[in-house]
């Protein structure tokens, strides 16, 4: 026996809204839970539990609203320019470091 994953679709709610109307008009025309469900591609019990829901209200016709979450800063690292000068002077700058302050290091530094 051939063993085989089971993939679980997960459907929207408008999916299921969509899914249980066709259902409802489904039955004016005689056909069964069973073979409704044949045909939309879900499981019996997975239609039972959303008539189930659908009528206690508890079937969300929409999804939870979304709360924004800024992520947090970078942590600080070490990370950044090293310059040797021809005069074997070393500057480390961190990233971020102003440009113009920067420069001004570089002049005093040429200066010495």
């Amino acid at each position: 026996m051939e063993n085989q994953l089971r993939v679980r679709k997960r459907f929207s709610p408008q999916e299921r809204s969509k899914i249980l109307a066709d259902y409802h008009q489904s039955r004016q025309s005689g056909l069964t839970q069973q073979q409704f469900v044949t045909q939309a591609g879900i499981s019996l019990t997975c239609l039972q539990r959303w008539l189930s829901l659908s009528k206690t209200g508890e079937l969300a016709a929409s999804p939870a609203p979304l709360l924004e979450v800024k992520p947090a800063l970078p942590p600080r690292t070490a990370a950044g320019y090293s310059i040797e000068l021809p005069c074997g002077l070393v500057v480390k700058v961190p990233q971020g470091f102003a440009a113009t302050e920067l420069a001004q290091l570089m002049q005093i530094a040429k200066s010495l």
